[in-house]
């Protein structure tokens, strides 16, 4: 079932309301480590050092997983000038290397992985065709 996001889906799993939900460690962890949640596995490819005691799909003896974790995207509108997209890119990362977005990121339970613009636009291309391919498999009609 869709949810418009982890939090619900958070908070309808730990209701009882779905038995299961695949959401983002940010939303699940502070719930596993009180006991309302029960982590069956990352699908990252290796444990995530903020929870190393969670293991991996893939640890739990599941093969096809170990894909990179979930990610957030910086993005700005179509036709915006390289220059400026450059600057903007080269600021974020100043950023994210400061002290705080490090502790900022542990406390939310993530971890910076930075990629400048062309990287990141290499990176989606290349989840755009994976994903293109997992669905175009599926028979979604009905």
């Amino acid at each position: 079932m869709p949810y418009r996001g982890s939090a619900p889906a958070v908070v309808d799993l730990i209701a009882g309301q779905i038995p299961l939900a695949s959401v983002d460690l940010t939303s699940a962890y502070p719930h596993i480590q009180t006991g309302r949640l029960i982590a069956l596995g990352l699908i990252d490819g290796k444990r995530f050092a903020a929870a190393p005691e969670i293991p991996t799909i893939a640890e739990s003896g599941v093969l096809g997983f170990g894909r990179a974790s979930g990610f957030i995207g910086l993005f700005a509108p179509a036709g915006t000038p390289t220059p400026i997209v450059k600057q903007l890119s080269r600021e974020v990362a100043a950023i994210l290397a400061t002290p705080n977005a490090q502790t900022t990121a542990r406390t939310l339970t993530a971890a910076i992985a930075y990629q400048d613009d062309e990287a990141f636009a290499r990176f989606l291309a290349g989840e755009s065709v994976k994903w293109k391919q997992a669905l175009s498999s599926l028979d979604l009609r009905q």
